[in-house]
């Protein structure tokens, strides 16, 4: 795994360099979407996406790990980082779900534009979160 190859804080960091870059992707593709140019938007997202779930099974599941008890390390962040983390599961769950209702397999439940909005929302708020998880360990 690569905490056998870098020290903690440069995983962190460059992190934290991954997700700032797939946020401003993840902007990009909403700028594609209020144009109405829909097949780059969901190309666009069809790459982050995955690339996202990526980054959380190899670099932060396992630092989630490490913040276990969460007690010793403050109430603010034993509430932010499982915030965080949901927020996270719950961007790919919406990604998931999208696409299943763009390829026919599920009916939408309202108007897919406002799921895809949750998405969006989910994903800034969960980088903040972690922006600030960051910010309070490291620097």
């Amino acid at each position: 795994m690569l905490y056998d190859i870098l020290d903690i804080r440069t995983l962190a960091s460059a992190n934290l360099a991954l997700q700032t870059l797939l946020i401003v992707v993840a902007s990009v593709a909403a700028y594609f979407a209020r144009k109405r140019r829909l097949q780059t938007h969901c190309k666009v997202l069809r790459a982050a996406v995955p690339l996202q779930a990526l980054s959380v099974l190899s670099m932060m599941l396992p630092a989630l790990m490490g913040y276990f008890p969460l007690g010793r390390r403050g109430l603010l962040l034993a509430v932010e980082i499982p915030l965080h983390a949901a927020l996270g599961v719950l961007v790919v769950l919406l990604f998931v779900y999208i696409n299943l209702v763009l390829r026919g397999v599920f009916r939408t439940w309202g108007r897919l534009a406002n799921t895809m909005r949750l998405a969006l929302a989910s994903w800034v708020i969960g980088f903040l979160i972690g922006l600030h998880v960051y910010v309070s360990q490291y620097l």
